[in-house]
């Protein structure tokens, strides 16, 4: 949150933590007692990142928050997730409703289904006829995700080739806005910061805004 707006390259990389080629984090404080960051301070931290990399993603919270409400804000893309469950469904149909209340566009949502293999007496058409909406990826159940969460290293990295790791590779492919913005690492997409610097990423903004 020091960083504010206009910290130069190195500096924005000092405070993140490179976990593959060209990708970098940039975690939550460690203390979960800590106070929460203003929302304004989320804002102008945003703003430098996304102008130092071609992509930025956002682990948002499940609250409604000053910090959770300027991430909707500046977003280009927003990621509801769901499971294949009734009260997973509920909640999902509340929190579409709620955003669109507060005034984001209705285009910059999409549904993702995880673990949308599960045998439950639900399945994606249910979803989308219920809630007269267009599930946009679903997300297959594995093993795997836990495995590569005990791992700390990302499923489409560890296991590129496997049916979870092709589902969110896709999206993210879709995100990207074609597979020519992306490079090759290990068999699955990446994006390779370096060739989109002039490029703005999820959270881009036109001159117009």
């Amino acid at each position: 949150m020091e960083l504010g707006e206009g910290a130069d390259r190195a500096r924005v990389r000092e405070v993140g933590v490179e976990v593959a080629p060209h990708t970098w984090a940039f975690g939550a404080p460690p203390d979960p007692a800590a106070e929460a960051p203003a929302g304004e301070a989320i804002g102008k931290f945003l703003r430098t990142i996304r102008n130092e990399f071609g992509f930025v993603i956002v682990d948002a919270s499940v609250d409604y928050s000053d910090s959770a409400l300027v991430c909707f804000d500046l977003s280009d893309m927003i990621c509801l997730v769901t499971s294949l469950d009734v009260v997973g469904v509920k909640h999902l149909s509340k929190a579409l409703d709620t955003l669109l209340t507060i005034g984001l566009p209705r285009e910059r949502f999409r549904v993702v289904l995880n673990r949308a293999d599960s045998k439950v007496g639900l399945d994606a058409s249910d979803v989308e006829r219920v809630m007269k909406i267009r599930v946009d990826a679903m997300i297959p159940s594995s093993r795997l995700v836990p495995t590569s969460l005990n791992k700390g290293r990302p499923v489409v990295l560890e296991e590129p080739g496997s049916e979870v790791a092709q589902a969110i590779s896709s999206l993210a492919t879709r995100f990207a806005g074609s597979a020519g913005q992306v490079g090759e690492l290990g068999g699955t997409e990446v994006v390779d910061d370096r060739k989109q610097q002039k490029k703005k990423g999820l959270f881009a903004r036109s001159g117009k805004s």
